[in-house]
């Protein structure tokens, strides 16, 4: 079982992926396969269709807004939203602002 852990804001491992500034505050290997991580999409980022065989993901998103695509449905989510993907389905968010 994993340890408790508290990331305050700016803490964390941070990358950047085509412009866009990720930071991983709970990898899956520290707590059992769950992850959290923070995206600060740049405009037009898209991850691409993927999907993860045990991972199941949420989203939440704080402002503005996220296009979603989950097997064949595209929607996209505003501030507030929620959405989540079990495993082993096709999904991608992106950016759609440019």
């Amino acid at each position: 079982m994993g340890q408790s852990v508290l990331f305050s804001a700016g803490e964390g491992d941070s990358v950047s992926l085509r412009g866009t500034e990720v930071t991983f505050k709970v990898k899956s290997d520290q707590a059992e396969g769950a992850s959290c991580s923070e995206w600060v999409a740049a405009p037009g980022f898209d991850t691409g269709l993927h999907l993860h065989e045990r991972l199941e993901e949420t989203w939440y998103v704080p402002d503005g807004e996220l296009e979603f695509r989950v097997s064949e449905e595209t929607f996209r989510a505003s501030a507030g939203a929620c959405v989540f993907v079990p495993p082993q389905v096709p999904h991608a968010f992106a950016n759609p602002h440019t």
